[in-house]
């Protein structure tokens, strides 16, 4: 009997969950897709991106176009109903982690930290929106976590944290590291004495993520003006979107403070592609996130071969490693000011790290992830009969 991995992606619209789904789909080849068909249920836009293989069927709905009641809708119904008819030997797959119907093996993934992380969530404010979205989140997470016969986690850290709130023994799961896409790859970014950079030719960190509660936009800044104010020629250049509520309190902040410009160039949100001109007109990263799973912009910027100054907070030591020589806390003024004058006094130490960093980030390959995925769906489809229902 045919064998049928089904993908249910009818979430998956932009960033990291659009290059994870494209990724494991595009690095499969003949030699390793071992499932006889591959049905991945998606918008247009999100299939769009996929290449065409005759072992993938791309499947859509006019409902999958639109937003998430609409989504819920077709899941709930057409879905359902789709997932009743299948007789082949299947295995369900949801990125998503929120399958909640009867359907079994289904196999979830954990990518989301701010549902399970109480004191990152509470960063939105207790009683806001944000938070009760996680913890709605959570609940639903934890109900399909709870259900299915496997997950996916991408960090130990992940790991250690999401088994903690679940009923059942799933500590077999496995960790499958996301790749990273080798454009970035960079020959490691030569350092200079901190004196050897003017105001007119300062060293340029750069920092990669939207402006919101868990990024610390505010207190790196912060940090960094007080010790622009020592002498030290530097610019923090601050890529990626925004979170209004915290956009407004960053700009209320700094609307009148006269050194804000001299010390900051806010970009933006731009274009995927747009990045890698960043990494290579940068001098170093700075990295300032508190909660992360597996924090992909911090393993562009190790293979960009940029020196990193980063947050100390899991998982990031996991990935850069425990002795990495440049970590700060990202909600302490005090230590941005400290570890950032540190990081730029020491021009060798910058240079080695950035080399052992590139070294490290080349141990993810989307082609090893997609493999291992792939191995561990059709595990589960030997393993395990559909469950009528």
């Amino acid at each position: 009997m045919k064998t049928k991995l089904i993908i249910d992606a009818s979430n998956i619209r932009d960033g990291g969950g659009v290059t994870h789904l494209v990724e494991l789909l595009n690095n499969i080849s003949k030699a390793t897709v071992k499932f006889d068909i591959i049905e991945v249920f998606s918008n247009n836009n999100t299939l769009s991106k996929i290449n065409d293989q005759s072992w993938i069927e791309k499947k859509t709905h006019p409902w999958l176009e639109k937003g998430t009641i609409f989504i819920s809708f077709w899941k709930k119904i057409h879905f359902h109903r789709y997932l009743k008819k299948t007789t082949k030997r299947t295995v369900l797959f949801n990125p998503a982690g929120t399958y909640s119907g009867k359907f079994n093996p289904h196999i979830e993934m954990s990518q989301n930290m701010l549902i399970w992380d109480s004191i990152e969530s509470d960063r939105y404010g207790k009683l806001s929106l944000m938070k009760f979205k996680f913890r709605l989140l959570r609940y639903f997470q934890k109900k399909a976590f709870n259900n299915s016969k496997g997950i996916i986690f991408i960090s130990n850290y992940a790991k250690d944290t999401v088994l903690k709130f679940l009923n059942k023994d799933l500590t077999s799961c496995p960790i499958i590291h996301h790749g990273v896409n080798q454009k970035f790859s960079e020959d490691v970014k030569k350092q200079k004495d901190v004196s050897k950079y003017k105001k007119e030719q300062p060293y340029n960190l750069l920092y990669i993520s939207p402006i919101t509660v868990y990024k610390h936009q505010i207190t790196l800044i912060k940090g960094a003006i007080s010790l622009y104010k020592e002498g030290y020629n530097f610019k923090l250049n601050l890529v990626g979107g925004s979170y209004p509520p915290y956009y407004k309190k960053y700009l209320k902040e700094f609307q009148s403070n006269d050194l804000y410009d001299k010390v900051v160039n806010f970009h933006g949100k731009v274009d995927y592609e747009e990045i890698e001109n960043f990494y290579k007109t940068s001098d170093g990263f700075i990295f300032a996130s508190t909660c992360e799973n597996m924090p992909n912009i911090l393993i562009e910027a190790m293979l960009s071969g940029l020196p990193i100054l980063c947050s100390n907070y899991q998982p990031m030591p996991e990935f850069l490693g425990a002795k990495h020589p440049f970590y700060f806390d990202p909600t302490n003024q005090k230590s941005v000011y400290e570890n950032l004058k540190y990081f730029l006094e020491h021009s060798e130490q910058r240079e080695k790290s950035a080399k052992v960093a590139k070294s490290k980030a080349k141990e993810f390959s989307w082609k090893e992830c997609s493999k291992q995925t792939i191995e561990y769906l059709y595990k589960n489809i030997n393993n395990y009969d559909i469950e009528q229902f």
